[in-house]
């Protein structure tokens, strides 16, 4: 502690996520494992005490595994300040605990809760749907957020030599049919980011500002002209894009960075084949995989990625009717060699915040 309202971090390596990391970890009272008679409970025996807080609401009461209630705190530090002022209007807020989606579902359907946030296009456009929703007595509809989003996508592991050049990171993502993959498995309900910082002040926009400028001009033999210019723009399939000219795009790119197509597969100068894991820690994706496909810890001799994510040349512009290994197997071209875990089609996206809420 340095003093009341600083804390230092001190790392025995260096990694420029471990302060991103640190500082995102949560700060608790040490009061909170003071009993009423003045003895501790250990911080790693905490369990259902109620946590001492900060913020508009305090826990009124809770039936665990079941139900929550919080209750409007009269004297909340914040209530005056500008960024509050409208806001924390409910003077009792009471989740109900579901650990089944279909459950959770009917529930609602019931009418034993008033809310309910969907976050699966293929729940929204397939399974929210009934005649309480065709007449009217529950409302579905969409309202955008325009607050800082996450991401959906494909991080390359840049530690790895495969990816260190950023030719290859471009050809494969102009490889990546978005369009596709969002009519066929998202129900169109997904859209596309150019930046991690979608929908803040953080996210480029145009060319740098004056200010920008001030900043990246000291740096400008260093850095890739690109970063003068305006922002990068995801590849697009939808006419007048093609799928053929975004691929032709990344084979050249592969060739220049030493990847051309020979005995079956993409290989270097060193006749290494273009090879990588993809290791996906979504369970949705993985069922999404798995319903006409083998294990997920099989060795893929085609490519391990969904239809139109295809091979980079001119030979292989093919289609495949579903995103299973068993008919990519049969039907993708054999560029790429890839070890799959968990296979996710997810691409760079972010999905659109949608609620059902009764009347």
């Amino acid at each position: 502690m340095v003093d009341p309202h600083t804390i230092r971090f001190e790392f025995h390596q260096r990694n420029r996520e471990l302060p991103l990391l640190a500082g995102g970890m949560p700060v608790f009272s040490r009061k909170w494992e003071i009993k009423p008679d003045g003895s501790r409970i250990p911080f790693d025996q905490l369990a259902f005490e109620k946590p001492i807080a900060s913020g508009p609401y305090l826990i009124n009461h809770y039936d665990n595994g079941r139900t929550i209630t919080y209750r409007r705190d009269p004297n909340y530090w914040g209530a005056a300040l500008s960024v509050r002022v409208g806001t924390n209007n409910f003077d009792h807020i009471v989740y109900q605990l579901y650990s089944d989606s279909t459950a959770r579902l009917e529930a609602f359907k019931a009418g034993e809760y008033d809310a309910l946030v969907e976050y699966v296009a293929r729940n929204w456009v397939r399974r929210d749907i009934s005649k309480k929703f065709d007449n009217g007595e529950l409302i579905k509809r969409v309202f955008p957020q325009h607050n800082g989003t996450g991401m959906q996508g494909f991080m390359l592991n840049t530690r790895r030599p495969l990816f260190q050049d950023v030719r290859v990171r471009k050809a494969l993502d102009l490889a990546l049919d978005f369009q596709w993959l969002n009519r066929q498995l998202f129900f169109n309900q997904y859209a596309r980011i150019d930046s991690f910082f979608a929908n803040t002040d953080l996210q480029a926009k145009g060319l740098p500002s004056p200010g920008e400028l001030a900043l990246l001009d000291p740096w400008r033999a260093q850095l890739d002209p690109a970063v003068f210019g305006p922002p990068p723009k995801q590849p697009d399939t939808d006419p007048p894009g093609s799928l053929r000219a975004n691929l032709l795009q990344a084979r050249a790119l592969l060739q220049q960075a030493g990847w051309t197509y020979r005995d079956g597969a993409l290989r270097n100068a060193k006749g290494e084949p273009f090879q990588f894991e993809i290791l996906d820690d979504s369970g949705s994706s993985a069922r999404r995989w798995s319903r006409s496909s083998r294990p997920s810890s099989a060795i893929c001799k085609s490519s391990a990625l969904p239809r139109r994510f295809a091979c980079p040349t001119s030979r292989c512009i093919r289609s495949v009717s579903t995103p299973s290994i068993s008919t990519l197997r049969r039907s993708a071209c054999r560029t790429f060699r890839c070890r799959v875990r968990s296979r996710s089609t997810a691409s760079a996206a972010r999905p659109r915040t949608r609620t059902a809420r009764t009347t």
